[in-house]
């Protein structure tokens, strides 16, 4: 027998959501899943409350289920790359350089949806402006996103696939 513990298995993200979530909250997180699911990304148990979503290796959100509410955070994070200088060539809706403009996240909880476990904060170049002391976990975080937001992290999750792939491009010219 091993010395190492087994690992019980993660909870999946739909058996917690059926139980913590309201009929139209769970609705919206399920769209969001099928949205993944139709772009052959899968969410994947990080904690019994946390999944993670990943591309190549790379983490491109985390979604949270909890007592009535859900969120997606760490999308678009920022800790070993400025990821809005990378994607700018991607983000082209007005509306959607409007809404991340005025919705980054600040460490220590200054906004809501704040991902509570802060790395710290840098200053990121973003469509031309600087902003001080983003959160370089999470510079954009959803929390109970309605049908508008999740259609704003819908474009997001699919820049950042693209962001991605020129990483992945890089790195191998290198």
């Amino acid at each position: 027998m091993s010395a190492q513990k087994k690992r019980k298995p993660r909870p999946k993200i739909d058996e917690v959501a059926n139980k913590l979530l309201s009929d139209e909250k769970l609705n919206l997180l399920n769209n969001f899943i099928e949205f993944l699911n139709e772009n052959k990304l899968k969410p994947s148990g990080q904690s019994n409350n946390v999944w993670s979503v990943n591309y190549k290796g790379r983490k491109i959100c985390n979604i949270g289920v909890w007592e009535d509410y859900w969120h997606i955070c760490d999308i678009c994070h920022c800790r070993k790359f400025n990821f809005f200088e990378k994607a700018e060539k991607y983000i082209t809706s007005e509306e959607l350089k409007q809404y991340i403009s005025n919705n980054l996240v600040l460490p220590s909880g200054l906004r809501d949806g704040n991902c509570g476990m802060c790395m710290g904060s840098v200053n990121i170049l973003v469509f031309g402006n600087v902003f001080e002391a983003i959160c370089t976990c999470c510079p954009i975080a959803l929390r109970n996103p309605e049908v508008t937001l999740l259609k704003y992290a819908e474009e997001l999750v699919l820049i950042s696939k693209l962001v991605i792939d020129d990483i992945a491009s890089e790195d191998k010219i290198v």
